[in-house]
């Protein structure tokens, strides 16, 4: 076993960690140099991994490649070192205050002799005085009244507070309500064995609130998904009749625009032949009226006039859109999505 001049060589920062600031479990060296705990150093790169580029929490040296972590030997045998010497006190041996050549581990220690007995000095302790005995203990100084220095029996129930026989009868707690630590820490101990039914029983109420809480919302993801389902569709319906409508009436106006634009044609055509009709007939005028000799003028006039009479005057129609069939049909369309 190492002594303890060996662990007493080891100074503090070298046996804690610098992330977590305790004493190292598990330490690893990285290539830096630096030792760390090998949950605390894995910790760090997980939250660095989004950066892409780990790197040492002490010195800040980037580490283009992370290597398997290697623990640190050297350390862990200081550390194991270390353990090894140090004894907490459940771990202490309390030994008979009698028993002097071979010491005895004690089964009592009394709070008013202040002393640990085994079982032999029990017995012979207990045939001359009936003292508190309580476990065996090394830290008496606990289990003493600081204003009295004496055992402590007792506990206020007023103050929360352990106290001597002194405090009761004379002292701050005189008058106070109280009873003896076995009964107070008996009842404690109940008080505590109904509060934790009532935590278990809260938390079974909780674990099932939690439960329907989680079904509720998977059922309403469910249903939502199914809305959503069902909305694209009727929307998509919607947009194909939209399209049908639309067709339908584009397809109405250019029918009707159709027909205006053919009657308009139309009267264009018969006007034109009618102008070309009217400009043969100045051209006989302007002959008649050269013709000198009134016989021939006379004879010819006849016809012109004849031709003359049937000349009427010009009669257009101003065909236009029907618009109020046009919107009519565009209403006809929308009525379909309805």
């Amino acid at each position: 076993m190492a002594s303890c001049s060996d662990v007493s060589s080891l100074s503090k920062e070298e046996l804690i960690c610098p992330l977590c600031r305790k004493i190292y479990k598990d330490p690893v060296l990285l290539s830096c140099g630096h030792n760390f705990c090998q949950v605390c150093i894995e910790e760090v790169w997980e939250r660095q991994a989004a950066r892409g580029v780990c790197s040492c929490p002490d010195c800040y040296t980037e580490l283009r490649e992370i290597l398997p972590l290697q623990r640190n030997l050297q350390l862990c045998n200081r550390l194991d070192q270390l353990r090894s010497v140090q004894v907490t006190p459940k771990e202490a041996t309390v030994y008979c205050t009698f028993c002097v050549e071979t010491p005895l581990p004690a089964i009592k220690t009394c709070l008013h002799c202040e002393t640990s007995l085994c079982e032999t000095h029990l017995r012979k302790h207990n045939e001359t005085v009936d003292h508190t005995l309580t476990e065996p203990t090394n830290f008496l100084s606990s289990r003493k009244c600081l204003e009295h220095k004496e055992p402590i029996k007792y506990y206020c129930n007023d103050d929360g507070t352990c106290v001597c026989v002194t405090c009761c009868v004379a002292g701050k707690h005189k008058n106070h309500n109280v009873e003896t630590v076995t009964e107070a820490a008996e009842k404690k101990k109940q008080e505590l064995a109904r509060f934790h039914q009532k935590l278990c029983l809260q938390n079974k109420d909780i674990e099932r609130a939690i439960q329907e809480l989680q079904e509720h919302l998977v059922t309403t993801e469910e249903a939502a998904s199914r809305e959503k389902k069902k909305i694209g569709a009727l929307y998509l319906e919607i947009r194909e009749l939209l399209e049908i409508a639309e067709r339908k009436t584009l397809d109405g106006v250019e029918s009707e625009a159709k027909r205006v634009l053919d009657n308009l044609l139309g009267q264009i055509r018969v006007l034109e032949l009618k102008k070309t009709s009217n400009l043969q007939k100045l051209q006989k005028i302007r002959n008649l009226r050269d013709i000198s000799d009134p016989i021939p003028f006379l004879n010819r006039l006849n016809c012109a006039s004849t031709d003359a009479e049937k000349n009427r005057a010009v009669v257009i129609t101003n065909a236009s859109l029907d618009m109020k069939a046009v919107s009519l049909l565009m209403h006809s369309g929308l009525d379909t999505l309805l």
